[in-house]
């Protein structure tokens, strides 16, 4: 594990930590409220049971009062006609002076009574019950037989919360035994003095006394809760002091850890520029033999010849190779550029006709151009190829249709956005290139400047279109930037140096001669094939050749009589000696000699040493016979 991952694994321990403690913390603040919320509803059951016990006692004293009276005698009416269940007691029914008809209530009828009347209001409720009821009112039930089938047992109570009609009550049975003045009414039932004849239940709201715990929880809720977010405060306060102490050695280990990955990135994409610029050169080299003799065959043979459209045939794939070999020169910084002093937004301007028609009309184009965009020196032509590539993919990313977007700004880069860019400070014109199209997910952002990496289909595309991008834009001394999202669209951002503006250069034109060739020149390239192509051509036009192998020897021919070449056509990379060694000294010699340069590729002979009307005269490989005699003809001021 590297010094910066162990920072990072530490510092996300401290969240984690201090989460942890926090969690514990509101557990343990939990469990003490909830326990206080669990005392005080039991203290509210506590006291429905003693508001029911108390109901039951006052119940069992209004009855004993009654008793010892051997009962009560009340008018006789609808409600309380006389009992046939006292009909054995001789004064049941009589009479009050005034004439009035009063009968016997016993206390088991008055207590049933006064138990139907204070149903009628909120509060304990009782009723009189007995396994073996008289009265089909006071017969029990599935709760109270239950709970007298348990005070056979011996008990002396039965008290549970029940839910009853939705709401909870608490309910309490008691028993009732057999005394004394029970005899006179009961006897005739076989109940002995002490005989368990049945019970009192009482039934209690609980709501009302749950009501007082909770008016009690919020003070306690509130304390409880203050004393709560003091200990998260005290845990946030370590752990920010915590990430306080590692912040400055993670942000050291993060800037070390990224220019360490921008440094590999670098040297990886410095190390496949390299195979790629090396591949490209050996094979513009091959392409230039291939399709420079093809030319001269399809020119001996004619259009008539049945073998014509093989030979066209042939030259189409041939194109087609050169343009490849194009795009990988360009990923590797090493195509040749004609820089000059460019307007973006004039380019871009010219350039939005073309790029209109080539996205079609299903996708919506805007140009928003910056004020005071400074000028860039660049390749007009490569620019135009990167803002190209970018809106074919942006095109290829919205199937159904969508937005894209270019801009330009005037930007000042600081250290900060530099250092993460890899470019110097200073002042850039920045162009961004939107699309609302699929997007992209972070491991394919990482992969699409390598080369032949694609997410096309295959035979849909080759993989060079965003690294010849990336090689375009550093090339320019640029950077190149990306943001994306899979759904949400790319965004690319291109940072190319701002120049003061420059006076273009008047180009200066020899007369013309009076025709072609009647010149001597000295070729030099160390491919055979290539240098006796080069000879055949110039020689057909009229020019003197004369070939040499290789730096060294072109230096010894030319030694011998630097007056008799009027040209000197070097290739870059020779053996012994390359072409920018052999200018230099053909210039000490014999100053203001004539040079035109071959090269498969832009190396840093194009980039040092050269005035810029040397830096001109480059004629790409592959080139054809037009482009050589065109190239060779203004060198020497023909044409």
């Amino acid at each position: 594990m590297t010094a910066r991952d162990a920072l990072r694994a530490e510092e996300a321990r401290i969240p984690k930590i201090a989460a942890m403690l926090a969690l514990a913390w509101t557990l343990v603040i939990a469990a003490l409220v909830g326990w206080a919320y669990h005392r005080l509803m039991n203290q509210a059951e506590k006291m429905a049971r003693l508001e029911a016990a108390a109901s039951f006692e006052k119940d069992v004293i209004y009855r004993r009062w009654a008793a010892s009276h051997g009962g009560v005698y009340v008018p006789a009416t609808e409600q309380t006609p006389p009992s046939p269940y006292l009909s054995h007691v001789a004064e049941r029914d009589i009479e009050s002076p005034s004439g009035r008809r009063l009968t016997l209530v016993n206390p088991a009828y008055m207590t049933r009574q006064v138990h139907e009347l204070g149903k009628q209001q909120f509060g304990p409720r009782g009723h009189i019950t007995s396994l073996r009821p008289i009265r089909p009112e006071n017969a029990p039930d599935p709760w109270e037989a239950e709970a007298l089938r348990t005070l056979e047992t011996g008990l002396s109570e039965v008290a549970t919360v029940e839910r009853m009609e939705g709401e909870s009550y608490l309910r309490l049975m008691r028993p009732l035994t057999t005394e004394e003045s029970c005899l006179k009414c009961h006897a005739s039932q076989g109940y002995a003095l002490g005989d368990l004849r049945g019970g009192i239940s009482v039934t209690v709201p609980m709501e009302p006394h749950r009501e007082i715990a909770r008016a009690q929880m919020v003070p306690i809720g509130l304390g409880h809760g203050a004393l709560w977010m003091l200990g998260l405060c005290g845990i946030a306060l370590g752990a920010r002091r915590l990430q306080a102490s590692n912040r400055e050695r993670e942000r050291a280990s993060e800037e070390r850890a990224r220019l360490e990955d921008q440094l590999r990135q670098s040297q990886k994409m410095e190390a496949v520029g390299q195979l790629a610029g090396g591949v490209a050169h050996d094979f513009n080299n091959l392409l230039q033999v291939m399709l420079g003799y093809l030319e001269i065959v399809s020119s001996d043979l004619g259009a008539n010849h049945p073998r014509h459209n093989d030979l066209l045939q042939i030259e189409k794939a041939g194109r087609r190779a050169k343009s490849l070999v194009s795009q990988l020169l360009a990923f590797s910084r090493r195509q040749i550029l004609r820089p000059q002093n460019v307007s973006l937004n004039v380019l871009i301007e010219n350039f939005v006709a073309m790029l209109s028609r080539m996205i079609g009309e299903h996708i919506q184009f805007r140009f928003i151009p910056g004020e005071h965009v400074g000028t860039v020196y660049a390749d007009k032509g490569m620019v135009e190829q990167a803002l190209m590539n970018l809106c074919v993919n942006a095109r290829d990313a919205m199937p159904q249709g969508g937005s894209l977007t270019i801009e330009t700004k005037d930007r000042q880069l600081d250290l900060e956005i530099c250092g993460r860019l890899g470019v110097a400070p200073g002042r850039y014109v920045q162009i961004t290139v939107s699309d609302t199209g699929c997007g992209m997910d972070s491991t394919t952002k990482e992969k699409i400047f390598e080369p032949f990496f694609s997410t096309k289909g295959v035979d849909k595309g080759t993989g060079l279109g965003l690294p010849t991008v990336y090689g375009i834009v550093l090339q320019h001394r640029g950077a190149i930037d990306v943001e994306s999202k899979v759904g949400a669209g790319t965004v690319f951002h291109i940072y190319l140096p701002t120049l003061e503006e420059v006076a273009p250069q008047k180009e200066t034109q020899e007369k013309p001669g009076s025709k072609p060739g009647g010149k001597t020149i000295l070729l030099a390239d160390d491919n055979d094939s290539i240098r006796e192509f080069g000879a055949r051509l110039l020689r057909s036009a009229g020019y003197t050749v004369v070939t040499v192998a290789d730096g060294v020897e072109a230096l010894e021919r030319f030694a011998e009589s630097p007056e008799a070449f009027h040209l000197v056509l070097l290739d870059v990379a020779m053996p012994r000696l390359d072409g920018r060694e052999v200018y230099k000294r053909i210039q000490e010699r014999a100053p203001g000699t004539k040079v035109l340069f071959a090269s498969g590729f832009a190396d840093g002979v194009f980039t040092s040493g050269l005035d810029e009307k040397d830096r001109a005269a480059i004629l790409a490989k592959p080139y054809t016979s037009e482009e050589l005699l065109h190239a060779v003809r203004c060198a020497l001021g023909q044409g």
